[in-house]
């Protein structure tokens, strides 16, 4: 299971981070449910050939239910 935020433009390290921060205060969030099970991780779903303003990219933060 991951919990997984979407967005459109160049990844860099300082959204990545932002995304990241974002993804764990929002399991913060949900103490009785979920906890964080690993690192972060970050993929990109566009060829090099789209432009930098329309690519994809997801960070995702593996999660397990709380017992």
């Amino acid at each position: 299971r991951v919990v997984s935020s979407g967005l459109r433009g160049n990844m860099n390290p300082q959204r990545l981070q932002e995304q990241v921060d974002r993804i764990k205060a929002w399991v913060a969030e949900q103490p009785t449910r979920l906890e964080i099970a690993g690192p972060p991780g970050s993929m990109g779903w566009n060829s090099p050939m789209v432009s930098a303003s329309k690519r994809y990219w997801e960070v995702q933060l593996p999660v397990r239910s709380q017992p």
